[in-house]
């Protein structure tokens, strides 16, 4: 069954939301994709949180990896979202915000991470420091809370473009949804 332009638009949210809330939901770990110089970096992160209202998904990230250097020097990014059940392809893109210590938006994160998470933002190696060893990355990882709270950061990614594809068998759909002139423009595009 072909679905209406606003049921694709609900379902794009509802799914982005049950993902929030769903560890096993498969929009849960997107791939985010970051400009360096001239080429185009991509990393697996994992959805946070999500505004619906002013368009805007949260996912954190460590203060000292290449990810952030990046949106700083060229912050429009897009994530990539895919379910392989209902074989739907889901890129949105805008522009992305770091949010550090001392904002509002840090500190209720900050709340809301687990002890394993916050362990990860203990490192005292920074994201891609070369090492001797696979296990040296656990030397000395011990819970600093200072640190960690320091080192993450909060990305806001607010959405101006959502690339709708569904690769169904019985014949694939695209659509396009732009943020103009303070609404969703919605355009059928060919696969």
């Amino acid at each position: 069954m072909i679905q209406p332009f606003e049921e694709v638009y609900e379902d794009i949210w509802r799914s982005l939301k049950e993902s929030v809330k769903k560890k096993s939901h498969p929009f849960r770990y997107p791939t985010v994709a970051t400009r360096h110089k001239e080429v185009v970096l991509q990393r697996m992160v994992v959805l946070r949180n999500l505004f619906i209202s002013s368009r805007t998904l949260l996912f954190h990230t460590d203060k000292r990896s290449r990810k952030v250097l990046d949106i700083k020097e060229y912050p429009w990014i897009s994530m990539l979202f895919y379910d392989p059940n209902r074989r739907i392809q889901l890129q949105l893109e805008g522009e992305a915000t770091l949010h550090e210590v001392g904002s509002e938006l840090h500190n209720d994160e900050w709340m809301d991470t687990t002890m394993p998470e916050r362990l990860r933002y203990s490192r005292i190696n920074s994201p891609g420091t070369p090492l001797d060893s696979t296990e040296e990355a656990q030397e000395g990882n011990t819970l600093d809370e200072a640190r960690a709270k320091k080192n993450l950061v909060v990305v806001s990614l607010e959405t101006e473009l959502m690339d709708w594809l569904n690769l169904h068998p019985e014949g694939e759909r695209r659509i396009l949804f732009q943020w103009r002139e303070n609404e969703w423009q919605k355009k059928p595009v060919s696969p």
